[in-house]
């Protein structure tokens, strides 16, 4: 959304930038549709069913409870550091959190590319639904870790050369903030099983316990710890949110069982790939 960058840095009202977000969404479905159109979905042949719409609006309300919660966590906590420590540190620590976001589109690439065949394994048994989720959960967590390891020895040379050492000060913030990276990529295999299991209710459980989490941890750690304060309060609330509180729901906990044997087995993994 860059209208809505350029818009920010010029002090742009507050209708300027909801006008903006709405011709922007209005752009992306259009082009999208045609998209659709040309390439998979003859429209015209394509019905609208009340029952159908009424399903998925059922669903998608909790979805949206869930995606509020979801920005809550992400983003409340430069709010809470613009308010204890100042815009200095904001930008600080927003300077690591724009470099280490991004990463979290790799997982959404992958997991997107392989929910047809975890839909389709699925359905025909659990045992086979188990498989492919381990499958999926040991790629996402190699994956992951070694985007941390790289990010953790590149940090110096990446701040240097997009900051040019003017943000030196944050490097050991960056390389503490790649460990989310781990979360985040599980995260797409956390709601890929609620989608399975249509467990969408649990979303909402599982982003509030991280909302309210990231909070009370600031509370504590940005006053007395500083922006590292915040990143701690992060991680703990990603691990929380996409992790922990699988224990919580009978539907997700044989989930979290796999994300403990995807690390348990990670040396095994490796192997397999450089037996290949």
């Amino acid at each position: 959304m860059p209208l809505l960058y350029i818009l920010v840095e010029n002090n742009a009202s507050l209708i300027q930038l909801i006008s903006i977000f709405i011709v922007e969404s209005i752009l992306f479905s259009a082009i999208a549709t045609l998209f659709l159109h040309k390439n998979f979905i003859n429209i015209s042949k394509v019905k609208f069913e009340a029952g159908e719409a009424k399903r998925l609006f059922s669903m998608s309300w909790l979805l949206i409870i869930s995606g509020v919660f979801a920005q809550a966590y992400l983003r409340i906590d430069q709010l809470m550091i613009k308010h204890f420590l100042g815009e200095v540190d904001v930008a600080n620590y927003s300077s690591v959190v724009n470099i280490i976001e991004p990463f979290s589109f790799i997982s959404t690439v992958v997991m997107s590319s392989l929910f047809p065949i975890i839909l389709n394994k699925s359905r025909e048994s659990n045992v086979k639904k188990i498989k492919v989720f381990e499958f999926c959960q040991n790629d996402m967590t190699l994956l992951s870790l070694l985007l941390v390891a790289g990010i953790y020895f590149l940090a110096p040379y990446v701040l240097n050369f997009l900051y040019d050492n003017k943000y030196n000060n944050v490097l050991s913030i960056m390389q503490l903030h790649a460990f989310s990276i781990i979360f985040l990529f599980w995260g797409q295999v956390y709601f890929k099983w609620v989608f399975v299991e249509e467990a969408y209710g649990f979303t909402v459980v599982s982003h509030g316990l991280g909302a309210i989490i990231n909070i009370v941890l600031n509370l504590f750690f940005i006053e007395r710890f500083g922006i590292i304060g915040a990143t701690y309060s992060t991680i703990i609330a990603y691990s929380s949110a996409f992790s922990f509180s699988l224990l919580l729901y009978k539907k997700t906990r044989d989930l979290f069982y796999i994300q403990i044997k995807s690390l348990i087995k990670l040396p095994f993994v490796l192997k397999g790939y450089k037996d290949e």
